[in-house]
């Protein structure tokens, strides 16, 4: 299998023109599984949603957030969690969703990553959206050093927990600076991965259709 890091690993993906519908994608995840970092359930952060789903995340030992970063084997650093759109103070690792009406367990990544403040919608707030997650996350080594780090892109993410479906909101080949919503849309603040930074894109996604369109593009400063 092909590591991460390689250069051969990277599809350019083409980005639709101005006002075009971006097709659906599935979550980015990246390919290697290094020694997973030591983690606990953080039965503190739970959360119970509609009478129904269980919401546990996993997380560093809270015995050891404060230690040194990165461990030996990991691939995670400290700075994964860093800057506003991912700022939670939890260190989580993963999110485990318990459908108490189905008797069912989802872990919602296959390996550990970088996991941000998780919203959720309820039917008044947003039907469209209704009974959904919708976080940022570090998933990948987006730079190619080895480590999901602060330079690393986020992505942000929309877990449909009664149809038990994720699936990738932001754009291919973006970094989510700010995410914002609305009761039908949700309005992402990003920048190209392989920009120089300074430039801004806004991209709408809209939940009924499960695909977005950039509004405008290449804003500067």
């Amino acid at each position: 299998m092909c590591r991460r890091t390689c250069a051969c690993c990277w599809v350019v993906m083409m980005l639709p023109p101005l006002g075009c519908v971006a097709p659906r994608h599935e979550p980015r995840i990246a390919v290697d599984t290094p020694e997973p970092i030591e983690a606990e359930f953080r039965v503190g952060s739970r959360q119970i949603i509609a009478d129904r789903f269980v919401l546990i995340p996993t997380g560093i030992p809270l015995s050891e957030s404060g230690s040194l970063w990165p461990v030996s084997g990991s691939y995670l650093n400290r700075s994964a969690w860093s800057g506003e759109v991912m700022s939670s103070g939890g260190f989580w690792l993963n999110l485990d969703v318990i459908d108490l009406q189905k008797n069912s367990r989802r872990r919602l990544f296959d390996r550990q990553v970088a996991l941000g403040p998780r919203q959720w919608f309820d039917v008044s707030r947003s039907p469209l959206l209704a009974n959904s997650l919708v976080f940022p996350a570090r998933t990948m080594d987006t730079t190619g050093d080895g480590y999901i780090d602060s330079a690393d892109a986020v992505f942000v993410y929309l877990y449909d927990m009664a149809s038990d479906e994720l699936s990738t909101v932001s754009p291919d080949g973006y970094s989510v600076r700010q995410h914002l919503f609305l009761p039908d849309r949700i309005v992402l603040l990003a920048s190209k991965i392989e920009g120089d930074g300074k430039s801004l894109d806004v991209y709408v996604y809209e939940p009924s259709t499960r695909s977005g369109r950039f509004v405008v593009e290449g804003m500067m400063p």
